[in-house]
């Protein structure tokens, strides 16, 4: 039998039912392209049908689909034999078998249920209907990898696999809000899930730009968090409180929707053991008495922690002769903490003002400036003399010895006082590095010139630093 004639016999040829059912295993084995031509005649029984769809290879499944009269009971035989495929839902779905295309799709795996949307796009004029798109957020939602075990791995590999679960999990809140973000009327369906709800609502709270009341009440577990409550236990007490803090620093809204349960968790953190006068070798912890700030009601706890923001740095100035201190990155991370907590708390009204008065000399001028906003009466005074005693200091700091030079760039931190200051001392600044490369950036901009001039005004910086960016400045 030559390739020529089984083509013949394939389309051409008047067949019994008995001669096509023993001719589709010739045609698969010797020509399966063919089959796509045989599934064509239409004198095909419903069965023959059905064993070509199983006959047929992967690649040629959906030709071969397309070529009978639409069936349903061959989409499930093809989905039963060659597993799901985005193209098969998508076929149910050109049909109007919609539960079917359903069912399909939220067996698919993540990356596939992704791309069913676009090819959807690309075969009907229709969006794609809410239970299909809900069977594909289950899909990604539980489709979640290959497990990873850290346990007794060495560091290095628990850190990359760490850094693998991170990567996984970004991928994952990506793909589920690309579903979600186009069918809004999901999300209460979906933020009340039992088995998926804490997953959604965190993509929900992250990814969305507004939400409606009902959904963001739905979401209330993740501001209150009461599963990682554990009286006496400071961490995960601190832990609940950023967490709790961070949902109402995106959504300031849930305040006036569930004031209680917001103000709940401040509450139970004192309960709980916590306080503002809890420090550790660095001082208070800054961070946690921001987000205390951010939730709670309690005036005497808030001016507690107002108190708090008194503490002095860890870190002494580096005295005469000696290289400034090898954590000024460390130090400035805390002052700029220090200045979140400091402006958390002027903000919040249940604040007494008056504990301000009492802490204002102990801030730096860069907390200071951001809490001015948020004070009033004689704590605002207060900031306002002392920001004005910063500033006249920086006049007389422009002929001073390199070393009171560190000792002023550890202290303050104005892009004045910088400009005044020597330009070697600006330049070896650890204190202000970032401040000083910023300065640097904006002189040299997109000139070239400028930049193959810095090498050497770095070499021998005189004068003021100022001056000295001037001079880069008039680099052509």
């Amino acid at each position: 039998m030559t390739l020529a004639m089984l083509g013949v016999l394939a389309v051409h040829m008047p067949l019994s039912a008995a001669q096509q059912r023993g001719l589709i295993g010739v045609v698969r084995d010797l020509r399966a392209d063919l089959l796509v031509e045989f599934a064509g005649r239409g004198d095909l029984h419903d069965d023959v049908r059905r064993q070509v769809v199983t006959a047929a290879p992967a690649h040629l499944v959906l030709p071969v689909l397309r070529r009978m009269p639409a069936d349903q009971t061959l989409a499930e035989t093809a989905a039963d034999t060659h597993g799901v495929s985005p193209d098969l839902v998508v076929w149910c779905g050109h049909n109007g078998w919609f539960d079917l295309a359903a069912d399909l799709a939220a067996e698919l795996g993540a990356r596939d249920a992704e791309s069913v949307v676009d090819a959807w796009a690309a075969a009907m004029e229709d969006a794609v209907p809410a239970a299909v798109r809900l069977a594909l957020v289950v899909a990604v939602l539980t489709d979640v990898g290959p497990p990873l075990e850290l346990s007794d791995k060495p560091d290095r590999e628990k850190k990359r696999l760490l850094e693998l679960m991170r990567r996984r999990r970004k991928v994952r809140q990506g793909r589920l809000w690309r579903l979600m973000a186009p069918a809004p009327e999901l999300w209460l369906r979906l933020a009340n899930d039992e088995k998926h709800a804490t997953v959604v609502r965190e993509v929900l709270l992250d990814k969305a730009e507004s939400l409606p009341d009902d959904v963001l009440l739905a979401c209330l577990p993740l501001v209150t968090w009461d599963d990682l409550r554990n009286p006496g236990d400071e961490i995960s007490t601190i832990v609940r409180l950023d967490l709790a803090a961070a949902v109402v620093r995106r959504w300031p809204r849930i305040r006036e929707l569930a004031p209680g349960e917001v103000r709940r968790v401040a509450r139970e953190a004192v309960e709980d053991g916590w306080s503002p006068a809890i420090s550790g070798y660095f001082g208070p912890d800054w961070l946690g008495l921001a987000a205390f700030a951010e939730l709670s009601d309690d005036p005497a706890t808030l001016a507690a922690a107002v108190e708090a923001l008194d503490a002095s740095d860890p870190w002494p100035p580096s005295s005469p002769g000696e290289e400034a201190p090898t954590e000024s990155g460390s130090k400035r991370d805390w002052m700029a903490k220090r200045a979140t907590a400091a402006v958390a708390l002027a903000g919040n009204p249940y604040t007494p003002q008056e504990a301000f008065t009492e802490v204002v000399p102990s801030l730096d001028e860069a907390a200071l400036r951001q809490v001015l906003p948020h004070l009033s009466g004689a704590p605002r005074e207060a900031a306002r003399t002392r920001l004005t005693e910063l500033s006249g200091t920086a006049a007389g700091l422009a002929a001073v010895p390199d070393d009171e030079a560190r000792s002023a760039l550890a202290r303050f931190t104005t892009d004045d006082i910088l400009l005044v200051l020597p330009a070697r001392s600006a330049l070896h600044s650890t204190e202000q590095a970032d401040r000083v490369a910023a300065l640097i950036q904006e002189a040299c901009g997109d000139f070239s010139a400028r930049w193959a001039a810095l090498p050497g005004l770095c070499r021998n910086p005189t004068g003021t630093f100022g001056t000295w960016l001037n001079r880069l400045r008039s680099a052509s």
